[in-house]
């Protein structure tokens, strides 16, 4: 879970604000760390991070979406 902030931190610097940066989790984490993940990629301003939490787990989608 560090690289990917970082990866895309690195992206975002290199690329420029005007590069839609996408990021497919896959739903490998639990809700705690999808909400920490969301966090820490707020300052690369995603276009999109998708599959945070699977369908089964999608009472805790509003959590993420309000770490951002």
């Amino acid at each position: 879970m560090e690289a990917i902030p970082k990866l895309m931190e690195h992206l975002r610097v290199k690329l420029g604000k005007d590069v839609k940066l996408i990021h497919d989790v896959h739903e490998h984490l639990s809700p705690t760390m999808a909400v920490e993940l969301a966090r820490r990629m707020e300052p690369c301003r995603m276009f999109s991070v998708e599959d945070l939490l699977p369908p089964e787990m999608i009472q805790f989608s509003g959590s993420a979406i309000s770490a951002r």
